[in-house]
């Protein structure tokens, strides 16, 4: 009985600190709504292509999403200068949860890493998103556009596909983040041990209380 009872537990210890494959294969799976951008380096005044996939909220699909780019860095994020939040563009998301667009990069950007994101439409107009629903990483080079890096856009004019929001509802609503914030917690070696250690005090106890009573 004892033995088993052992076992019972450091299988338990097992199974909170190792976990299964199938359920790592799950939470990798989850990876959610997807931003990209072609190219990924351009420079002011540029047209870049943008593309958005795995949109599973009802809500956000057959609608009308708008585009934003904050930066450089994490300027907005930490108040510093210069911190463009600036929307560039719309985007028509259809029932699938995908959508694409090409929108013009601003002129005023300067070079540095920005984030473009996309989400529903800020009440005040010409503002990036308030949160957002995906992302991804754009580098401005004020070098100049590389070869292959974008075409020179005069306008800031999207021109979306897809199938649009119903007339005179462009908004979709408050969009939560998808992201949850990071938290911590025992390390799996310090866990494990921990584990194994009480498992060995129980048994010796249990073994001790046997013998002072017999």
């Amino acid at each position: 009985m004892l033995i088993k009872r052992l076992l019972t537990l450091l299988t338990f210890c097992l199974l909170i600190t190792s976990p299964t494959p199938l359920l790592a294969a799950s939470l990798a799976d989850t990876t959610g709504p997807s931003l990209t951008i072609t190219p990924t380096t351009t420079g002011p005044g540029t047209t870049i292509h943008v593309s958005v996939s795995g949109i599973t909220a009802s809500f956000q699909q057959n609608v009308t999403l708008c585009l934003g780019v904050l930066g450089p860095g994490n300027n907005v994020q930490e108040n510093k200068s210069p911190a463009f939040r600036e929307e560039i563009g719309m985007i028509a998301i259809d029932a699938t949860g995908s959508g694409q667009a090409d929108v013009a990069v601003p002129k005023n950007l300067v070079a540095g890493s920005y984030q473009l994101i996309i989400g529903g439409c800020a009440r005040q107009q010409g503002l990036a998103p308030l949160s957002s629903i995906a992302s991804t990483t754009l580098t401005v080079s004020t070098g100049g556009s590389p070869s292959g890096t974008g075409t020179p856009s005069p306008t800031r004019a999207p021109a979306a596909t897809g199938t649009p929001s119903p007339a005179g509802s462009t908004k979709p609503g408050i969009i939560q983040p998808t992201k949850l914030p990071t938290t911590g917690g025992w390390p799996a070696d310090t866990l494990f041990a921990l584990c194994v250690l009480g498992t060995i005090t129980l048994g010796i106890g249990y073994l001790t209380k046997r013998r002072s009573g017999t």
